[in-house]
């Protein structure tokens, strides 16, 4: 099982590199806009760390957490800063399924032992984090004097089942992870539910840990940056005067339908994804119609991208306000090429899509580049 991963830190979206809280990257979207993305990609289960919670020894984005309960079906896994019961106990009524408890296990183990009394060992996770084979605690700051195996024994011995063990040298490197290492620790306490996190980039490297044994595998930066997570079928459709239509070359298009009804028709049959493409609004000089992007994201319960006239931040905006959640953009990507970098930035990767139409150059070796719905070449 893959369990997508949202670290807060001031309420916003980062990853850290190696558990570094001087090598942060901030990420533009909101983390219930992410949460709620995650959803529809079909994932389950969602991994919240409260990176500002580790650090100060206290929930601090708990407000947010609470709000991602509320607002999506997802079952939450959430670690930081939870070192009291009554701190335990206020993420479980928010909706928490899972909580993960790391610095308190050591410098408070009563409040472990009380815990799985209380919720049961299926609702506690334990947070084992490793640097160089050794146990960190505290945002990954202080070092445990226990060796990692005698660590992990201790929390076998009183009734854990669950643990999350994050190999820190590989945390963000988008490496992949460190395949002997979680080897040894299954082979060692094969009676434990292993969470493996740190590295993890593809489904290609989670089968790999399930094969051998981790059940269940975190993956934070892979999402941020648009890493392929499984094979998907997204249907594309072409759009000209509100109507989907189909044609040759962009040449000779014949009604196909409604795009409102095409769309659940193809959410209904397990599409993962839709492409809209206004394939005349650049060329005619017109925006692209948000009606349309509202009109579907009403319809349709799958993430879908719509391009067309997009020509600036403003219009990127106004797609994914209105209900798109990515934006594709052709034309401009040639004739404005910073806007790329620009809205990349702005929006985050993940909501950005290059469209490129090509042709095999006559009696000539290569291809173009053409624009405004296949009309121009550049």
């Amino acid at each position: 099982m893959i369990l997508p991963a949202i670290d807060l830190m001031g309420g916003r979206c980062v990853r850290l590199k190696q558990g570094d809280y001087n090598q942060v990257t901030f990420y533009p979207a909101d983390p219930l806009t992410m949460a709620r993305l995650i959803e529809r990609m079909g994932y389950e289960w969602l991994h919240i760390v409260d990176l500002d919670g580790a650090r100060e020894g206290e929930s601090v984005n708990a407000a947010v957490i609470a709000e991602i309960a509320r607002s999506t079906s997802l079952k939450l896994q959430v670690g930081g800063g939870l070192r009291t019961l009554e701190a335990i106990e206020a993420m479980f009524s928010c909706g928490v399924s899972r909580v993960m408890l790391g610095s308190v296990v050591v410098h408070n183990p009563e409040i472990l032992e009380q815990a799985l009394e209380r919720w049961g060992a299926q609702r506690i996770v334990v947070a084992v984090d490793v640097l160089d084979g050794v146990v960190r605690i505290s945002g990954w700051k202080e070092k445990v004097e226990l060796s990692l195996f005698d660590f992990v024994g201790s929390l076998q011995s009183k009734g854990v089942q669950h643990i999350l063990c994050t190999d820190i040298t590989e945390d963000g490197m988008m490496r992949g992870p460190n395949i002997s290492f979680y080897t040894d620790l299954v082979e060692r306490f094969s009676g434990l539910n292993w969470i493996a996190a740190g590295g993890i980039r593809s489904l290609q490297d989670a089968h790999r840990l399930n094969e051998m044994g981790v059940k269940e595998v975190v993956m934070g930066k892979a999402f941020y940056q648009g890493t392929p997570l499984a094979k998907r079928v997204i249907p594309c459709l072409d759009v000209e005067g509100g109507r989907v239509v189909k044609g040759i070359s962009f040449a000779g298009l014949r009604d196909a339908g409604d795009p409102v009804e095409l769309a659940r028709t193809y959410d209904a049959q397990g599409a993962d994804e839709l492409v809209f493409l206004d394939i005349t609004a650049t060329s005619d000089k017109r925006a692209m119609v948000a009606d349309l992007a509202r009109r579907v994201a009403q319809a349709i319960s799958i993430p879908f991208t719509i391009g067309g006239g997009i020509r600036s931040i403003e219009d990127i905006r106004c797609a994914l306000e209105v209900g798109a959640d990515k934006v594709s953009i052709e034309s401009v990507a040639v004739l404005n090429p910073d806007l790329i970098s620009e809205a990349s930035a702005y929006f985050g990767s993940q909501a950005i899509v290059i469209s490129v139409s090509a042709k095999r150059r006559e009696g000539a070796e290569g291809w173009d580049v053409y624009i405004k719905g296949g009309r121009e070449r550049t």
